[in-house]
């Protein structure tokens, strides 16, 4: 499973944030994770519909990019499960041909031909150039509308269970 997050950062850490919560009340960690994973999901959504504009296999695949709220934050994810194994290569590109097609006759034996599109790397940073195929895109063009979201539903969340500010 690949994971992708935002530079975003919150002050206190949400971490610190969430333990803080669970000490009041235990089901307030739960309420925020509802809270990032509406962020996430407006980048993961945003993915999910520039999939089909990458490659075929990228559009079968584009129920395998998830949202997710956690300790951690707002979380795009992509991952190959039994039914779609193919996602990770569909979106982050493969360095060589896989099964018969690695074969010399299909042009495998020197790398050259395309089973797959090229492997993205490692040199990339989230919602900038480069980087998984869909997703980091949709970081790039949904990054002020990520932000927006998590801080209306931080200040929202606050403002329902902590109505007098404290």
């Amino acid at each position: 499973m690949a994971t992708f997050r935002s530079d975003l950062r919150v002050d206190p850490p949400l971490k610190e944030l969430r333990a803080s919560l669970k000490e009041m009340d235990a089901t307030l960690p739960k309420l925020l994770n509802k809270v990032t994973k509406a962020g996430a999901e407006i980048v993961a959504s945003d993915a999910r519909s520039r999939a089909g504009s990458v490659s075929p296999l990228a559009a079968r695949s584009a129920g395998q990019i998830k949202s997710s709220g956690t300790a951690a934050g707002a979380l795009v994810t992509l991952s190959a499960t039994k039914s779609k194994p193919e996602a990770l290569a569909a979106f982050l590109g493969m360095t060589r041909r896989t099964g018969w097609f690695a074969a010399k006759k299909y042009g495998g034996a020197d790398g050259s031909g395309g089973q797959h599109l090229p492997w993205i790397g490692t040199g990339w940073t989230v919602g900038g150039t480069g980087g998984p195929r869909a997703i980091n895109p949709a970081f790039a063009a949904k990054q002020d509308e990520f932000e927006k979201a998590l801080m209306v539903g931080l200040n929202e969340f606050a403002a329902k269970h902590f109505p007098t500010g404290d």
